[in-house]
């Protein structure tokens, strides 16, 4: 009779897409109809219980059957499924869930499943989704409990090539509409101590006894650690827990004041301007685990010892995407270890296929969800663009929790998420999820046009936020020609990573499709190709409103060109809040502070997991960074450490650096502007600084500048002692100018922004004597920072450059910073063969006169950007020149003496006064010549066979010599200026000679012994 029925109903009405058959509960059966005439709209929606107004929960493109009910044998031909039985329901049939299925083998749904409004658990090995599966709509969300259970006991099936204990969606449309919490999660408002099971939270919710929820940490990664736990009892916004707080969190804002951190608002100094933040927000965030939809494997024994779960995936069937509209379920007990591609929600490959791009997937989300207790990580948007991704809580994830898979994804929405407890998978698929230096992250996104805002990670075993824009796209989508390190940054926004290894980072992107990675700096362009100078494509991105803290790292490591931060709260965190390596970036209004009054509140100082226990503000970023505006708190100075509101350990680049003169109205409150630490490795060298904004206590009218407390740098100078003391500060400050002196190229055997050679330079006195000396060991090729070479000079000094590990230069350019004027000179002697005779040597700001490896024709004569030395007869008249510009060839010492003078570089009348191009105004100098060896007096000494040690001495030299004839010799010690200063005369010389000489009474210095016509440089010390 019910047959009958349903085909009268089925031939009577064209059930069309905007008449839905949801049915809210099956109170009425099919075979109480008792009318065969043809019933009314009414009658129909009666007998289904359908809400009139309910709107489609299918496409509209298809025609509807009419409804038939799971439990009516009729509906399968006479005999419902049993277990173990493997399900198909046809294209032909819509089927109402109204009772719970036997444990299936799988169920296959090629036309449409649908749960009527009553608790119902569908249980199976696997779905497979070609058709359509709904619980509840959009517009009515489903009120009752459903739970799916796949509980496959063959690990090694494999349906359709998509494993099993899966739902998956092939070309199909997925509707599962749970009715979640109004909000998904929120914070506490006041302080819960250790042992506590009383939560104050910040609003009201309308969670429920029973509930699972999860409380994120407020101090460093390891001290009470993400927790689950159920509620007892709810009294308006306070819940009892079941469970004891495993150690205090932090509930009250914090406000940056006058008088440093308070717990109430108060009064700022007036230098900190409008739009900075002042309130720190470390309350521990608490999220809802619990939702009326529950996807599931069985705690069973392949889950405990497999960790094999459930999985939901959605992919094409052909170029027809699957769907997925899923908002308010709970997935646990999910994702499959060391199984690609069984993930607990992912969708897979709708946008690509080979080299093809598909449609967007947009209008898809995953909304007000959870997945927690997941083998594999979280939710996986591989190969699809235009998806939404918000509001969920993520607990207790092994692996990325949030990743984008191929760094093909482009236009995604990832909104509103909690992450919480994040660990490496025990089966990594990827190298990056568990190696020796990272670990698996909060969010994963391996490409920058996407739109990350609102979003909380904390309890990461990696980096909260791991931005990795690789150069090209990986696995399936590798056919695709992308370039994500230079694509549009997207949107960036109110984020925050706390309680992590580390904040967010941008840097180390996969290199290779196993997962490992290289570092790469991020360029956002407005083609995609890679930016020339000078930049016309490239593009300012934006990092804003993001909160930082209490992570074992730095706050953010920002590997990009360009990128502007602000408006941001870094708190807690260790090393370097902010560092990386950028250029031309901005980090302005931002709120810093580096004690916070939740520090130390676990009996928790900072970890040292990264080798620092001291925080410091803002790394340098070789002044290619605008720090500014900035309220920066709490950064006390610790000796010999990196610390204080300014890094300065990374100061490497340059010689002379002044890019602090940028870093204005930046407001310090009990803290020291940062702390000189000597040089981690001998060949490593830092620049002085110009204290241009008196942080360290200088005076700009004075040009002061902050260097080491070392004769080389202090020479002739009363030092002014930076605050507290020099032993703690680590440096001093001294009058300017200093010049730089860098880029050295030899005999056109390497790259000026390569040299590797060791250097030695000695500070000379008026005298000629050494006061100073600064040497860096010889580079190795690939090392880090090797190529850094360079020094500081003082107008007031002479310099005399040498190269031990470099012999017979003949060919050498360095270039000159920051004499501006023509008014300002400095004399400079560099090691040069005496074997040739200078051709020329000439200072320029000309590329063309600087191309090493060409020949390179000499300057016939001065011109606006390249002058040409005049060579004079001794180094006195080098020194006394009165308008610089002078050179003389010291060929005996094997050593080039001149005097540079500056302002040959005007700089840019068109940049702003600060640029680097007219805060430095470099130039080139080159000295280059020909070859023309001495000629030997027959009774000469030869010139090949003179031997000097030890050298550097402090009391004795030894000379050693041989003579062709026998003949009465003098030796003579000779000063830089070619004055004799001690001399042993009738000094018997046979074909073999040796003789001893007491230096001791000498100053220290440079010297020359001297036989005959040949000589040797040696230094007393």
């Amino acid at each position: 009779m019910l047959k009958s029925k349903l085909l009268w109903l089925t031939n009577a009405f064209t059930i069309s897409a905007a008449f839905a058959f949801t049915v809210s509960n099956f109170s009425e059966k099919f075979s109480d109809l008792k009318t065969v005439q043809k019933p009314s709209e009414t009658k129909i929606l009666r007998t289904y219980n359908i809400p009139k107004t309910m709107s489609c929960a299918v496409p509209d493109s298809r025609t509807l059957m009419v409804p038939e009910l799971w439990s009516n044998p009729a509906t399968w031909g006479g005999t419902k499924p049993i277990a173990g039985q493997t399900v198909t329901i046809p294209a032909n049939k819509h089927i109402i869930l109204d009772e719970n299925t036997p444990d299936l083998a799988g169920l296959v749904i090629n036309g449409t499943l649908e749960f009527a409004r009553q608790n119902l658990s569908l249980t199976a090995d696997y779905i497979m989704v070609m058709g359509q599966m709904h619980i509840g709509t959009a517009a009515f969300p489903f009120q009752q409990l459903a739970t799916i259970t796949l509980n496959a006991p063959d690990i090694n099936e494999n349906v359709m090539g998509m494993g099993t204990r899966g739902l998956v969606v092939m070309g199909g449309t997925l509707e599962l509409h749970g009715t979640p919490p109004t909000k998904t999660w929120t914070k506490i408002n006041t302080h819960a101590a250790a042992g506590a099971t009383n939560l104050s939270l910040l609003e009201t919710t309308n969670w429920k006894i029973n509930d699972q929820i999860a409380v994120a940490p407020t101090d460093y990664l390891g001290t009470g650690d993400t927790q689950k736990m159920s509620i007892n009892v709810i009294s308006g916004n306070n819940v009892t827990t079941s469970a004891p707080m495993n150690a205090q969190r932090w509930g009250l804002l914090q406000y940056a004041t006058s008088s440093g951190m308070s717990l109430s608002a108060g009064a700022v100094p007036n230098t900190v301007i409008a739009g900075t933040p002042t309130i720190l927000d470390e309350r521990a965030e608490v999220g809802n685990l619990t939702r009326n939809i529950v996807v599931q494997s069985p705690d069973d024994a392949l889950w405990q010892n497999n960790k094999f779960g459930c999985h939901i995936m959605i992919m094409r069937q052909g170029i027809t995407q699957g769907i997925a509209h899923i908002n308010g379920i709970e997935i646990r007990r999910a994702g499959q270890n060391g199984k690609v591609g069984r993930y607990p929600f992912h969708w897979h490959m709708l946008s690509y296929e080979g080299s093809s791009t598909l449609a967007d997937a947009t209008g898809q989300y995953f909304r007000n969800s959870t997945i927690h207790n997941s083998a594999q990580r979280g939710v996986v948007i591989h190969g699809t663009n235009g998806v939404e991704v918000s509001k969920n809580v993520l607990f207790d994830i092994r692996g990325h929790a949030i990743f984008t898979e191929d760094a093909s994804e482009r236009r995604n929405i990832i909104d509103g998420n909690l992450v919480m407890h994040v660990r490496n998978p025990v089966t990594p698929l990827k190298v990056h999820e568990s190696d020796l230096r990272f670990n698996s992250a909060g969010f994963w996104i391996s490409t920058p046009d996407n739109t990350i805002v609102n979003n909380t990670v904390a309890g990461s075993a990696g980096m909260g936020f791991w931005f990795a824009f690789t150069t090209q796209t990986w696995g399936l989508s590798q056919a695709i020609v992308m370039n994500p390190s230079r694509m549009k940054f997207g949107v960036f926004d109110g984020n925050t990573a706390h309680s992590n290894a580390s904040g967010i980072h941008f840097d180390d992107v996969e290199s290779d499709n196993l997962g490992n990675t290289v570092g790469e700096k991020y360029v956002s362009t407005s083609d995609g190709l890679e930016p020339q100078w000078p930049y016309p494509n490239r593009l300012r991105h934006m990092l804003s409103r993001y909160t930082t803290y209490k992570n074992a790292g730095q706050g953010i490591w920002n590997r990009a060109a360009v990128p502007d931060n602000d408006q941001v709260v870094s708190a807690d965190n260790c090393n370097s809040f902010f560092s990386g390596a950028g250029d031309d970036g901005l980090i302005k209004r931002s709120l810093i502070v580096g004690n916070s009054l939740n520090y130390n509140m676990n009996g928790m100082t900072r970890p040292t997991i990264f080798g620092a226990d001291h925080p410091v503000a803002l790394a340098s970023y070789h002044s290619t960074f605008d720090l500014r505006d900035n309220f920066i708190l709490n950064f006390p100075a610790k000796p010999n450490t990196p610390s204080g509101a300014f890094r300065l350990d990374d100061y490497y680049l340059i010689p002379v650096d002044k890019g602090l003169i940028r870093n204005v109205n930046n407001t310090l409150l009990n803290s020291h502007p940062g702390v000189r630490t000597q040089p981690q490795l001998p060949s490593f060298t830092f620049g002085v600084l110009w204290d241009a904004n008196n942080y360290w206590g200088g005076n700009p009218a004075n040009q002061n500048y902050y260097v080491f407390d070392t004769p080389f740098f202090t020479a002739g100078q009363t030092p002014t002692i930076v605050q507290p003391n020099t032993a703690t500060s680590g440096g001093v400050l001294v009058n300017g100018p200093f010049y730089g002196v860098a880029n050295f190229v030899l005999n056109q055997g390497n790259s000026p922004w390569s040299p590797l050679m060791s250097i030695q330079v000695n500070r000379l006195n008026s005298s000629l004597q050494t006061v100073g000396t600064f040497a860096i060991d010889e580079g190795v090729e690939g090392g880090l920072l090797q190529n850094m070479r360079h020094f500081a000079t003082h107008p007031t000094a002479i310099y005399d450059l040498n190269f031990p590990t470099v012999n017979n230069i003949n060919d050498f350019s360095i270039s000159i910073t920051n004499m501006l004027t023509t008014n300002e000179y400095q004399v400079i002697g560099v090691e040069y063969d005496g074997n040739f005779n200078i051709q020329g040597l000439f200072t320029t700001t000309s590329h063309n006169q600087m191309d090493f490896g060409n020949s390179v024709p000499l300057p016939t004569s001065n011109t606006s950007n390249t002058h040409l030395y005049q060579m004079v007869s001794n180094l006195a008249a080098v020194i006394n020149a009165p308008t610089g510009e002078v050179y003389w060839q010291d060929k005996p010492n094997n050593k080039v003496w001149f005097k540079v003078r500056g302002g040959l570089n005007p700089g840019d009348a068109s940049q702003n006064a600060i640029s680097d191009t007219n805060l430095y105004k470099a130039f080139n100098l080159r000295a280059f010549g020909t070859f023309a060896p001495l000629s030997i007096n027959s009774n000469s000494i030869e010139s090949t066979a003179l031997k000097l040690y030890p050298n550097p001495t402090s009391s004795e030299i030894t000379l050693e010599w041989n003579s062709q004839t026998d003949i009465k010799q003098k030796i003579s010690i000779l000063n830089l200026l070619g004055q004799e200063v001690l001399s042993k005369d009738d000094i018997n010389s046979n074909a073999k000679n040796i003789d001893k000489i007491n230096i001791s009474a000498l100053p220290s210095g440079i010297y020359v012994a001297k036989i005959g016509n040949i000589s040797m440089k040696f230094q007393k010390t």
